[in-house]
């Protein structure tokens, strides 16, 4: 896992783009969350990870409502845990080129949360494998699951 600093450094390819036109996305249509910032790029592997703070705190389920509303976003999960204490949700992009993405939000304040993690793919078939990683850890998961996508919708999604 490799730190970049600056997104320049990143080489050209779908994930570029994809953090590029995410950023451009969420200053336009999420302007009372989200402003300009520095990115931070982790490298992994097969895929980049991207944080992005809010401007003040947010209730974790207005954050999902708003990107799934403003940004088109599909909820993959979302799961309450410790009597309401922490929460943990997966969204993702419909997938194709460019857009290509996979957004991770917690919280362990009851609902307040302070930022999102994106992770940035270059490959369809790896982004979709990641989100069967998550569906196939979701049952190993204690806590009260609030919402989930049915596995059939999620190939949909991508065929």
């Amino acid at each position: 896992m490799d730190n970049i600093k600056n997104f320049n450094e990143l080489p050209e390819g779908d994930a570029k783009d994809s953090i590029n036109i995410f950023l451009d996305d969420l200053l336009k249509k999420l302007s009372d969350s989200f402003s300009n910032q520095p990115i931070e790029i982790l490298a992994h592997d097969e895929y980049y990870e991207v944080r992005f703070v809010t401007k003040e705190q947010k209730m974790l389920e207005n954050l999902i409502d708003a990107l799934v509303k403003k940004m088109g976003l599909h909820v993959f999960y979302v799961i309450r845990q410790n009597e309401g204490k922490n929460y943990r949700c997966v969204l993702y992009s419909k997938p194709v080129r460019k857009m290509m993405y996979i957004v991770n939000a917690t919280s362990n304040n009851y609902g307040l949360t302070d930022e999102i993690v994106v992770s940035f793919y270059d490959s369809i078939e790896t982004m979709y494998l990641s989100l069967r990683h998550e569906y196939s850890r979701l049952g190993k998961i204690n806590g009260d699951v609030l919402e989930k996508q049915d596995i059939r919708d999620l190939i949909r999604n991508f065929y």
